[in-house]
């Protein structure tokens, strides 16, 4: 059985809107960036790693810099001398990486709110925290962020441990991302699927 083209196109479509609609993307600040929420994994019983994207819709038409420029504004490219002296570059003056370290977890029931930690285990690798890049036009980069687990919610009354949502707030992002679901800890009954 052949499908139109069309029809293809619209079922991926609405595949994409249905999953934007569960809360995994927010809006950047950076023009036409967001950020993804493309996984969340369990470490161990005490980390969670979020596997996060950096998507470009293309609308801006050229490539846009991923990094805070200095404070002055002005980005210069290493190697191009200060003056016309030949004086040496100054850290200060190149873009600072963008990080996730800032990030905040915020568990949904407790109210209970977690700091990214400053560094990823080495495995399993899903990419920095960490980075200075330009994001091209429809391109993508991968990013991830490490936190403490929360500790596990106490069995209902039918015994099972219901969902455990968070709420997350990255720097440079317009607002924050509620609803997304832990992994279970290893041992943990949970009352629902993912």
């Amino acid at each position: 059985m052949k499908f139109p083209v069309f029809q293809i196109v619209l079922s991926i479509l609405l595949t994409a809107s249905l999953f934007a609609e569960e809360g995994r993307e927010v809006p950047a600040t950076w023009p036409g960036v967001t950020f993804q929420v493309f996984d969340i994994k369990r470490l161990d019983d005490a980390h969670v790693l979020m596997v996060v994207r950096l998507k470009s819709d293309g609308t801006s038409g050229e490539p846009v810099m991923i990094g805070d420029l200095p404070k002055g504004g002005k980005r210069r490219h290493a190697g191009t001398p200060k003056s016309a002296k030949g004086a040496p570059d100054e850290d200060e003056e190149l873009p600072r990486a963008f990080t996730l370290t800032s990030a905040r977890m915020i568990d949904e029931t407790t109210r209970k709110e977690f700091s990214a930690l400053p560094s990823l285990p080495s495995k399993p690798y899903f990419g920095p925290n960490a980075m200075v890049t330009t994001l091209g036009p429809g391109g993508w980069i991968q990013m991830a962020v490490c936190f403490n687990a929360p500790p596990p919610l106490p069995a209902g009354e039918d015994g099972k441990r219901p969902p455990q949502k968070v709420t997350v707030l990255f720097p440079r992002a317009v607002k924050q991302l509620s609803g997304l679901v832990l992994p279970a800890a290893s041992g943990e009954a949970s009352g629902s699927k993912q």
